[in-house]
């Protein structure tokens, strides 16, 4: 196992997959139903606490996390590491999503 994190092939990685999703399986959109629009969140400073006791959930919202991202594309100097976990819940559903 790799102790570093390489992050030009985590880019090449997210790209090819994304790619793939566009061109093989035609996938240029998906929507965002009600009923998955909300998911479970772990507090960050509990997230990798795995010693202690179970932490309380929060709630997270992934339309939120959306439009915060695409406010991004308007404003690139908003574009900070920290909007990553912005990023994570909805790859995430998007592979669960279209792994079915």
């Amino acid at each position: 196992m790799s102790s570093e994190i390489d992050l030009q092939d985590l880019k090449k990685v997210i790209d090819l997959i994304i790619s793939r999703l566009i061109e093989k399986h035609n996938i240029k959109q998906i929507s965002l139903s009600e009923k998955q629009d909300f998911y479970w969140e772990v507090p960050t400073d509990k997230l990798y606490k795995i010693d202690e006791d179970q932490p309380q959930l929060d709630i997270g919202r992934l339309s939120d996390d959306w439009d915060l991202l695409q406010s991004i594309l308007e404003n690139p100097e908003h574009a900070v590491s920290l909007e990553l976990i912005h990023v994570a819940p909805l790859l995430r559903w998007i592979g669960e999503k279209v792994g079915q």
